[in-house]
């Protein structure tokens, strides 16, 4: 049963809903790939951070801790000797191992520098109470080491960060401030930990939360950055803001804090979705092109099973209709196939046959043996198809009677097991039609005896009536010769000499066409053998030409003969052929106009050799061409040229030679 139209749209709205599908759950594939991605990125960050705030913190502290060092050195000096001017040379010599520290001062508790590390101390002398790295130790600030955030020098306006500390006496007494100025390149030595590729910024703080450097290697985002996976890594909508715990410097009041945002590691995240993007649109097409395969290997399974219940419908109908009964039995000799043929042959219904044996088909004296014998053609022919052809047998008739048919075996391997299959005819509607064709053979034998008797009375008649026509028509001849040739005296009047002149020229064509009536005559009865012989063309050509040159001559006519060099002999009959040669040559003459050409030729084409007699009268009349090899027909015979001798009689003589055929030139 074919598609109906509704089906057809089901099956194609389904379709669509699958290609729907799919495509839903590549955007929806497309979302959780990018929330874990976001995600995912900002968990990573984190966990690097941690690793490099903990990194960095310890490697700041031990470049501070040697700054430290120094100052609590000179602290401790200045301390115990309690001395504050001309200490240059000592400090020159304690700094000159940290090429980082722009100078270190010695200031007294009235907030003037007492020594200066720089050549020539160009701040001795100057006045720095107001700086909060003095102002620390003189309120009695309890830390080791003070940091000032970033100043301005009063020397040079160059940017500097201050470290300092208290050099006190044993009772506590302060004796100076011993304050240390590296600039900020000093921390920019780490900004490596915060460049190109981190997602986060720092900073380093003193303990109540105030910034004394920013590494500030967060850059303003750039075009690209802003655009579709951007906005799509937005989607996630993570937190905004995820600062890390601050992680104090050891040794000192500082602490470094790292700070992640939310446009950081959006970015990062942003660079890594095109990929996943494409690998995601890779599996959906793939999925599309697996869906469409499927729906197109489908579609062709339908296609076949479709021409496969046509093909079966079309096998099913001609093995119900084929003439033939048609039985197929299986391995156990069971009828499984019973056609309409053999319904009608034997009198059953297939529905009442099937399962039965093909033994109950036949009569009850063959069927002892019926199944051994069966059994072994089932096992004996081990090949695809073997058959058993022209046997005959008795079968039964469900009503009782016995009739004899014509059985073809042949086995057939199948899916499940060896078949056999019987193609039964009734014997009787063959004798039927043998009887038939014996009867009608023996219809053809007599008309064609008869047909024999009256062509043989026929030719003895042609025979017969030429023998008395030639009698008194060889005397009309004889005496309009004689009459002609005054040979008993003159004639009188030059009309009757022309008179007896027609006379005798009508004799004579008479006596041609009577001639030519029992050549013919005799050949029908067989009495005229041709001896055949090896023929030379040339020869027979010349002669040919000599006996019709005079014709020829009195129409004026051009005979013109070709004939190919070293031209074999033919195997015919010589009288045959020169018989055809003359009424080929008469037949030219009569029917060409005064001044026109006639050629003869012979060639050979291939393995035959073409004779030919060409003229320019009247062609041929095409429809007339299959009638010209018979008995008293002509081609020419028109209103204004009659009938005339020698075509129509000398071409029977034809049937004697190799071949002749006519051909309109």
């Amino acid at each position: 049963m074919g598609k109906t139209p509704h089906s057809s749209r089901i099956k194609a709205r389904i379709s669509d809903l699958r290609y729907a599908l799919v495509a839903a759950f590549a955007v929806l594939g497309a979302i959780i790939f990018t929330v874990w991605t976001v995600h995912n990125t900002y968990r990573d960050a984190h966990v690097r951070m941690r690793y490099d705030i903990a990194a960095t913190a310890s490697s700041i502290t031990h470049g501070l801790r040697a700054l430290e060092l120094v100052i609590s050195t000179v602290a401790e000096h200045v301390a115990a000797s309690g001395r504050t001017q001309d200490r240059q040379p000592y400090l020159q010599a304690v700094v000159a191992r940290l090429p980082q520290m722009r100078t270190i001062a010695i200031i007294r508790p009235d907030g003037v520098i007492d020594t200066d590390l720089r050549p020539g101390q160009p701040a001795k002398g100057m006045m720095v109470l107001d700086r909060d790295y003095v102002q620390a130790h003189l309120n009695g600030f309890d830390g080791p080491y003070f940091y000032s955030p970033p100043i301005h020098s009063r020397l040079d306006g160059l940017t500097q960060i201050t470290i300092s500390r208290a050099a006190r006496a044993a009772d506590g007494r302060l004796v100076a401030v011993i304050a240390a100025s590296i600039d900020d390149h000093f921390f920019s030595q780490w900004h490596g930990q915060f460049g190109q590729g981190k997602l986060y910024q720092a900073r380093i703080l003193y303990r109540d939360g105030r910034t004394l450097y920013n590494f500030a290697t967060q850059k303003k985002a750039q075009p690209h950055q802003k655009g579709i996976f951007y906005q799509i890594a937005r989607l996630a909508d993570p937190p905004h803001n995820l600062d890390s715990q601050r992680i104090p410097i050891l040794y000192t009041d500082l602490s470094i804090e790292l700070h992640l945002s939310e446009q950081s590691y959006l970015q990062a995240a942003a660079l890594k979705l095109p990929s996943g993007y494409m690998v995601i649109g890779m599996v959906t097409l793939l999925l599309f092109a697996m869906m469409r395969f499927r729906a197109f290997a489908m579609q062709q399974r339908r296609k076949a099973r479709e021409e496969n219940r046509l093909l079966g419908a079309r096998l099913r109908a001609l093995y119900n209709t084929a003439p033939d009964a048609i039985i197929t039995v299986d391995s156990q000799l069971k009828i499984i196939e019973f056609n309409k043929t053999a319904e009608e042959m034997f009198g059953w219904k297939a529905s009442e046959i099937l399962d039965l044996r093909l033994k109950d088909l036949l009569p009850i004296n063959s069927k002892d043996n019926h199944d051994d014998v069966a059994r072994n053609f089932m096992h004996t022919h081990t090949g695809t198809h073997r058959f058993v052809l022209d046997r005959t047998v008795e079968a039964r008739h469900r009503d009782g009677h016995l009739f004899k048919v014509r059985i073809s075996l042949s086995r057939v391997i199948l899916d499940t097991g060896p078949v056999v299959m019987a193609i039964i005819r009734d014997v009787y509607e063959i004798e039927k039609m043998n009887s038939r064709l014996l009867e009608l053979s023996r219809d053809l034998q007599k008309q064609t005896r008869a047909a024999e008797e009256a062509n043989e009375a026929k030719s003895q008649f042609l025979a017969t009536m030429s023998h008395e026509l030639r009698t008194p028509l060889n005397a009309i001849i004889g005496f309009s010769q004689m009459i002609e040739e005054e040979v008993f005296g003159p004639v009188g009047h030059e009309k009757y000499k022309s008179y007896v002149g027609d006379i005798h020229k009508s004799g004579q064509h008479l006596l041609s066409l009577i001639n030519d009536v029992l050549d013919l005559a005799r050949l029908e009865h067989g009495e005229d053998s041709l001896n055949m012989e090896p023929v030379d063309l040339r020869p027979a050509i010349a002669k040919a030409l000599i006996q019709m040159r005079p014709l020829a001559i009195q129409k004026k006519l051009r005979l013109r003969v070709k004939i190919d060099r070293n031209l074999a002999p033919i195997q015919g009959n010589r009288r045959a052929i020169h018989q055809i040669l003359l009424n080929l040559l008469s037949n030219a003459i009569k029917f060409s106009a005064k001044g026109k050409r006639i050629l003869v030729s012979a060639k050979r084409e291939g393995a035959h050799i073409t004779l030919s007699v060409e003229d320019q009268a009247a062609v041929f009349q095409s429809i007339k061409l299959p009638c010209l090899a018979g008995p008293f027909n002509g081609s020419r015979k028109t209103a204004t040229m009659p009938m005339k001798t020698g075509w129509a009689l000398a071409l029977p003589f034809a049937n004697a030679s190799p071949a002749i055929w006519a051909e309109l030139l």
